[in-house]
This record gives structure tokens, sequence and C-alpha cells, in this order.
């Protein structure tokens, strides 16, 4: 009899276990395409020249595994609190904890098993559709052929299997921790004593608001202060450090403004009379104290989650855009190469019927050059290694590319430092004045660009990173060494067949290596440089290489097939999180809408209108869904400009359709949330 009341009842629960069994599959689902994947060996192929995409798929599998644990070990946490009286009413028909224990591991099993059986059959039906996807993201030409791998299945059953023993072990704990008298006596007296405020509520919800408030505030000035605390303490660990500080401060504040900032909010509106006395008002604001006081942990987890998940995905658009950037800049044209082999360049263009369109020969001086740099009021001075290019042979450039930014010199002292790191991201340092060339040649800065001339390990370079654009007086002036660097803009019919024999005969390499003896003495810059030999360099010289060859399409082929698999996992994670905080707080308000029966049917009695009923549905679940859902955003919002802050171009459309599309999934789960919400107060 008591196992066919525990049935009846697991039954009439269906309606409820709907949110959690939706979430199981679809990271089922989720999990055995990612595990699929990996055993997908002509995409393994094809990808494997510039990225083993199954480190990716498994990192991206162990995520989807942590976010649904969290999402079964807080569903399963409700569905016990929830059923707390039916325990209570088997323990007093004699039934002994250990029976109840197996018949919720039971329960459990019998749902996990049917959401792991329906994940992977829809894992096996739209895997081909996720191949697709990669494929796509990966820019890969290769078939995705339909075929079920039956290693990944059996690899997720056994990591499923084993996420629902650990929920099962929980839910004994508790139910074994339970007393007998607890099971039926109301826990308003505790309900009461946490929604109770007293004098450090206000000083803790006070700290809260301080808390984010701060974060976000550093956050907003991370580009001025950075530098002036780098600066003071001398430890460029901060870099690293001030971002995790802001972190902290989010992650803490968020707990203390639903633990207590809300609850002071809540205590506040109560004391304004007019609005409390109007309508059902009064009733609206008691709810929404109960409900703060029973799921404040859970709203802060549900906002820390959406706010790393938006942000993580921000933080993958911040790095698609570097690296995008990154490879477009130091590739301007389809080959970069020594002049040395320019004619064995050819001749392999010429074997594969490439047409070569436009080719230009810059001529590169490296000279030693001592340059001031300032942070806040600290000045470095610094001697490097350094390039000079003439602005005659910099205008040249455009022949090859037509964007590169105009250059006029003031006068023929004037030079143009093109910085590589200003390309990508924002310097928080500045150049002084005064430039001191090698024949103590001085000159003046006059501004600071973007490094476009291509890669710049084709280039010596220093200490700096930097390339001088300067007079042709300048130029001849300056005590160095010559070398050149010609670039060529090809277009072949088969890019692929083209770089494989480019690679054959004139394989990427270091060498030229020079040796720089350049130190700064009171009458000005001293030493030479040379090409090395075999006698090694002196403890007063430095050793410098270049790059031989840079190509274009093997590079730009490598940056989008790591990117897109960097995407392709951070969005399926992102979707994931989404379903899963949302049926988590779903769940949450199924829950209480049980316990909420009796308080409905007497509004009724009482002859409340249905209309201000049903607002108060609104309101009560408006409260649960959007708070968390705001925070998140503007966690993520403020991690966005962080990120912007160390990136002068970077697009962040992904982060910010997300937020959207997060606004559409939690839209989707209050409204379906109200409407179950009235059936079960109905029921």
């Amino acid at each position: 009899m008591l196992y066919r009341l525990a049935s009846r009842s697991f039954m009439q629960q269906l309606r409820i276990y709907f949110g959690y069994f939706l979430s199981m599959s679809i990271a089922v689902m989720i999990y055995y395409s990612f595990s699929a994947m990996t055993y997908d060996q002509p995409l393994l192929r094809r990808a494997s020249q510039d990225v083993r995409i199954e480190n990716f798929l498994s990192m991206g599998s162990i995520m989807v595994i942590l976010v649904i644990l969290f999402f079964m070990v807080s569903a399963n946490r409700f569905f016990v609190n929830k059923r707390y009286k039916e325990v209570g009413l088997y323990r007093l028909f004699g039934m002994s904890k250990l029976r109840i224990s197996l018949l919720f591991f039971w329960e459990t099993m019998v749902l996990g098993s049917i959401s792991l059986v329906v994940g992977i059959f829809f894992g096996i039906v739209f895997s081909k559709l996720f191949s697709m996807i990669l494929v796509k993201a990966m820019d890969l030409s290769v078939g995705s052929d339909f075929f079920i791998s039956w290693p990944s299945i059996w690899n997720t059953i056994v990591v499923f299997f084993f996420i629902l023993l650990l929920v099962s072990v929980r839910s004994t704990l508790m139910i074994f921790q339970y007393q007998l008298g607890s099971f039926f006596k109301q826990k308003n007296s505790a309900l009461a004593k946490k929604m109770r405020v007293r004098g450090w509520t206000f000083l803790f919800g006070f700290l809260g608001i301080a808390m984010l408030l701060t974060g976000y505030g550093l956050a907003l000035f991370i580009g001025n202060l950075l530098p002036k605390i780098v600066l003071a303490t001398d430890h460029y660990g901060w870099i690293v450090s001030f971002p995790l500080l802001i972190f902290f401060l989010c992650v803490v504040g968020t707990y203390l403004f639903f633990g207590q900032t809300m609850k002071v909010i809540y205590y506040l509106i109560g004391k304004w009379r007019d609005y409390v006395y109007r309508d059902l008002n009064i009733l609206s604001l008691g709810n929404a104290k109960v409900h703060l006081a029973k799921s404040w942990r859970t709203m802060s987890w549900v906002a820390i989650i959406l706010g790393i998940s938006l942000a993580s995905i921000g933080g993958t658009a911040f790095l698609v855009s570097v690296a995008m950037k990154t490879v477009q800049v130091d590739n301007p044209a389809s080959f970069q190469v020594r002049e040395e082999d320019v004619s064995t360049l050819k001749e392999v263009l010429a074997e594969n019927d490439a047409d070569i369109l436009s080719e230009v020969s810059l001529t590169y001086k490296v000279v030693g050059a001592e340059i001031k740099t300032a942070i806040e009021n600290e000045t470095n001075t610094v001697m490097t290694l350094s390039n000079l290019i003439s602005e005659k042979d910099y205008e040249s450039f455009k022949k090859i590319y037509p964007e590169l930014p105009e250059i006029s010199l003031l006068d023929e002292k004037h030079v143009v430092i093109l910085d590589s790191l200003q390309t990508i991201m924002k310097g928080f340092d500045r150049y002084e004045s005064d430039i001191l060339f090698s024949g103590n040649i001085a000159t003046t800065f006059q501004k600071r660009l973007p490094d476009y001339l291509g890669d710049s390990l084709l280039r010596y370079m220093g200490l700096s990173g930097v390339t001088f654009v300067v007079s042709d007086e300048v130029f001849k002036e300056t005590k160095g060494m010559d070398y050149r660097i010609v670039s060529i803009n090809v277009s072949a019919k088969n890019e692929e067949a083209l770089t494989q024999g480019v690679n054959e005969v004139l394989e990427q390499s270091w060498g030229n290596e020079i040796i720089s003896s350049y130190h700064i003495t009171e009458s000005g810059i001293e030493g030479e440089v040379r090409f090395s030999t075999n006698e090694d360099a002196n403890a007063n010289e430095s050793s410098y290489l270049r790059l031989n060859l840079s190509s274009r399409y093997p590079n730009v082929r490598a940056a989008r097939r790591q990117m897109g698999i960097l995407i392709y996992v951070a969005v399926f994670i992102g979707m994931i999180s989404m379903i899963a905080t949302g049926c988590i707080l779903m769940l949450r308000q199924f829950s209480e809408a049980e316990s909420e029966k009796e308080n409905y049917k007497l509004l009724k009695k009482m002859g409340i209108p249905r209309k201000q009923l049903n607002r108060l549905i609104y309101q009560k679940n408006a409260g649960v869904f959007f708070p968390p859902m705001i925070l998140g955003m503007m966690h993520a919002y403020f991690a966005i400009y962080v990120f912007s802050e160390f990136a002068a171009e970077a697009s962040y459309w992904l982060a910010y359709l997300f937020c959207v599309l997060l606004m559409v999934v939690y839209g989707f789960f209050y409204l379906l949330t109200i409407l179950m919400y009235g059936k079960i107060l109905e029921k």
C-alpha cells in the first residue's frame, strides 16, 4: 500500500518534474554530442592541422557536468523539502528511513534514466547538426557523416549515472537528518527569524551595495587606476589581481545583496503606508519577504552563474576579436619573405599556377635607440634595438595595404612610432619627446600609431617592440644595418596546395642572427650591430633572430579554427547555464505553489477578485526571476567593460546577443511558471 501511495504521489508530481526532465535531457544531448565529435575521425583529421578539437570539447563536457550537477543538487533539495510531510507520513506508518531513501533513490533513477534515454536519442539525432555547426564555425571543408558513437553512449551513461548516484546520496543524507517531529510542525518561527530586520542587517545590507558599487566603479576606472597601482607597487601582478579583486567584490556583494540588502529594501517599503495599504500590496510585500528568506541563496547563485556565463562569452568574444585582428594585422599580404628567398618563392608560385597581383619591397634599418617612456609621473629610459623605415617606403606599402594610416612628418627630425602592441591592446604608457638613435641622431616624438606593416617577427625586435617611421634624411644618417622584406599578394586556385608547396621548399624558420653591442654613455649611443659569426657574443652584447617567412592563408586558417571551436563551446555552455538556472527558479516556484494553495483558497473565499489574485502571482514570480537576471547581466556588462579597457578594438556583439537571449529564455520560463503556478493553485 505504501509503495502504491508513493507511486501515486510520484505521478502527481510529474508536471513539476517537467523542468527537471527538460534540463537533464538537454544536458545529456549536449554532453553526448561533444563526446561523439571526439570520435568523428574525418573531422578530427581535418582540424588537427591547427587545433586539437577533442581537448576543447572535453573541456566543454566538464563544464556541462558542473552546471548540471549544480542544477540537479538544487532541484533535488527542492523536491525533498517539498515532500517532507509525505516522508513524515511514511515514518508514521512504520517505514524506515532507509526504505524511504530507497524510494527516493528509485524515483531519481527512474526520472534520470528516462532523461538519459531521451537525451541520448536526441543527441544521436542532432549530433550531425551540431557537427555541421562546428564545421561552419571553424571554416572546415569536410563532410560530417551521421553515425552512432557507442563509446560516447557508454561514457554518457556512466557519467550521468554517477551524478544521479551523488544526488541520491545527498537526498538520503537529508532524509536521515530529519526528525519525525519536524515533518508536520510549521517552520514559521524559523522563517520569521530569518525575516527579522536588526541593526546588523542594515550594516551588511549597506555593505552589499557598497561592495557591488565598488566593484563596478573599479571596473569603470580600471584604465586609470591600474597604471597608478602598478607604478606605486612596482608589481605587474596587479594586471591579473585587479580584475580578480573586482570579481571577489561582485561575488560577495551579490550574496549580501540578496541576503541582506533586499531585506532592508522590503523593510523600508513596508514603512511606506500609502503604498502598503493599497489593494493587495501588503500581501504582495509579505510574500516577497517570505520568498526572499527561503531562496536568497539560490537567487545569489543564479545571478553569479549567469554573470560568469555571460562574462565568459564576452571574454571569448574578446579573445576572438584580438586573435582575428592580430592575424589580419600580421598578414597584410599573401606572403612576406626575406629578400634572399624571393626568387625561390616565385618559383613555387609559378609551379602552382599562382598569379602575382602586387609586390612591394620595404627596406628596414636596424639601429640602437634610446627611448623614454612614462607611466603617470614615472619616467623610464631604455636602450633597445629598433627598426627604422623611411616615410617614402611606408607610403609605398599602401600598394599592399590601402587602409594604412596616413603619416605626415612635421619636419625631418620628427618620428612616428609604430607599436605592434598598440595595434591590438591599449597601452597604459606614453613616450617622451626626445628619442636618440645610433650615430647620435636626435629626433622628436610626434605620435604613436598601430603597426600594420605585417608580422613583427620578420623584423629584429628589441625590448620596445616598435618600428620608427623617419624622414629620408634621418634614415640615411642613422648608423645601423639595412635589410629588406618583400610582401607579395597572389591569386591561387588552390590555396591549400600552394601553402603545402611553399612549406616543402621554404620551411618557416628563425635565422639571420645579428649581434648588437649598443649601449648608452655620457656622449650618447656607442656600439654597433653586425651579423653573427661562429664566435659567441660577449657579456655586453645581445643576439637577435628573425623569421624568414610569413604566409597569410595558414595563419588565418589556424586562427579561424581555434577561435571557432572556442566560440562553439562557450555558446553551448552559456545556453545550458541559462536553461538550468531558469529551471531551478521554476522548480522552486512550483514547490512554493503547493504550499500556497490554502492561502489562495482563503483569499478567494474572502471575495478577492481573480484579476488581483493573478496580479499577485505575476508580482511574486517576477520578484524571483528578474532580480537575479538583471544583476547577472550587470555583472557581465562591467566584466565586458574591463575587457574593452585592455583591447583597443574588439567586438562584443555575441555577448550582447546572449543578454537578449537570456531575457527571452527567462521571459519564457517566467510565463510558463505563471501558467503552471495558476493551474497548481486552481487544482
